[in-house]
């Protein structure tokens, strides 16, 4: 896992890199959930969906705390590009509330294909979400160079 320090989260290439292998590796996990499920393995896939939850809490979520109070506050003052801030900020809510909503059906014993739509969404949004992020620091460095 790469761990991106303040000024690295500016710097396009490390962070597509971060949001690739922590993109791929939850798209690897949710394809392994989905297939022991397939074969009727339950409580395996469970128990893959629970490793899931903790890949996103420990990668996704904590870098977009990270991202709120670092860079996103920093740019806070700037009229022009707050509400692309607040957007990537209504993201990381909505990414925070499938995780919760995910790990709550999971506890509860809820049906494992709903758990798996809510991994699917929850990977779907995160993909635009980072695209649009990615594009968003490219467009910071053209104007800096």
């Amino acid at each position: 896992m790469i761990i991106l320090d303040e000024p690295s989260r500016r710097k396009l290439d490390v962070h597509h890199k971060f949001h690739h292998e922590t993109e791929s590796k939850g798209e690897e996990i949710t394809m392994k959930a989905k297939n022991l499920l397939a074969k009727n393995l339950h409580e395996d896939a469970r128990q893959v969906l629970f490793l899931l939850c903790d890949h996103w809490k420990m990668t996704t979520l904590e870098h977009a705390k990270e991202e709120e109070n670092g860079w996103y506050q920093e740019l806070a003052d700037d009229e022009e590009v707050w509400p692309m801030m607040l957007g990537f900020r209504r993201d990381h809510y909505l990414l925070e509330r499938f995780m919760t909503d995910l790990e709550a059906k999971l506890i509860e014993g809820e049906s494992l294909v709903e758990v798996i739509m809510y991994a699917d969404g929850f990977l779907k949004l995160l993909h635009y979400h980072n695209e649009l992020e990615e594009k968003f620091l490219a467009q910071m460095e053209e104007e800096t160079c």
